[in-house]
């Protein structure tokens, strides 16, 4: 089960950005071919560079099946699940 932290504000973490920027780059995408193979709106992406506005969880979820990569970890990346889940201690 994943636990997504609530909605980021404002800008999304540079580790974010690296991995968004790594993979872009190396699919030989710019931002605007990002939103489209993700289905999102190419202003979620500006929004997001620009500070303005953090790109929700439903958003990167898009984003990390267009990359091909596991959701987990973009949201991870996003900050929207913490780094490490501690497991329940048992009794």
């Amino acid at each position: 089960m994943i636990f997504v932290t609530e909605t980021l504000q404002g800008e999304m973490p540079p580790e974010f950005w690296d991995y968004f920027d790594g993979k872009r780059q190396a699919l030989g995408w710019s931002d605007r071919q990002v939103a489209t193979k993700a289905g999102i709106s190419n202003s979620v992406i500006s929004k997001a560079r620009t500070g303005e506005q953090a790109i929700k969880h439903e958003a990167l979820i898009k984003i990390a099946l267009a990359f091909d990569d596991p959701p987990e970890m973009v949201l991870r990346l996003a900050g929207l699940i913490p780094q490490k889940v501690l497991s329940p201690r048992r009794r």
